[in-house]
């Protein structure tokens, strides 16, 4: 039974490692499955190659999203809500002015060790002249060593380790506090995802 479709083949030079071959489209469908598409372990694999960068993008970032109860668009889920006043809550005290579009966030459950995750997609208005950019430039924040943007592949700062993340942003998640870790990227593109708290005890945390 073929379970992927497309079959997608790396576009990198004659001396690239992946001339040796992949796993098949159907192998690695069937192992993310098992791993109940672990969206940490997808944005891995797509740092990998071109190859298997594609496979993400056009199959797995699209089960994940399909399992949250979203179907994927041109790299947002279509159908999802994203807030202005949401993304009120990820900006520091100092950047409220900004404009920051928030998804709500695709719950992804029983990750095992991570517990429930909250994966979540934002954009920022205007980011070239925000003060969030101003800010992460003046604090001289260095990007991500080895990530990239998955939308538009530009480099990405980490707004935790720039300490630019306030504690709203668990609140607003529902999320256990100092779990949730997001970046932007240079055209305002933001990935973020966080360890959810239980029910019962998320509808008890207050925002700020």
């Amino acid at each position: 039974m073929v379970l992927v479709v497309k079959q997608h083949r790396c576009m990198h030079s004659a001396s690239c490692v992946c001339i040796k071959g992949h796993l098949s489209e159907d192998a690695l469908f069937l192992v993310f499955r098992h791993m109940n598409w672990n969206p940490r372990l997808i944005a891995v694999l797509s740092c990998v190659c071109k190859w298997f960068d594609e496979v993400a993008k056009q199959v797995l970032w699209k089960e994940f999203c399909h399992a949250s109860g979203a179907e994927d668009d041109a790299g947002f889920a279509f159908g999802t809500r994203f807030s202005r006043t949401a993304g009120k809550s990820f900006l520091p005290q100092q950047c409220r002015n900004d404009v920051l579009y928030v998804s709500d966030p695709c719950e992804h459950l029983d990750q095992g060790d991570e517990g429930d995750l909250g994966f979540f997609r934002g954009i920022f208005k205007s980011f070239a002249t925000s003060k969030v950019k101003k800010m992460l430039i003046e604090k001289r924040a260095r990007f991500h060593p080895s990530e990239s943007c998955p939308y538009c592949k530009a480099k990405l700062w980490s707004m935790l380790e720039a300490n630019m993340s306030p504690g709203s942003s668990s609140a607003r998640l529902g999320a256990y506090e100092d779990s949730v870790e997001y970046f932007v990227c240079l055209n305002g593109h933001v990935i973020g995802i966080g360890t959810l708290l239980p029910l019962s005890d998320s509808e008890e945390v207050p925002e700020e």
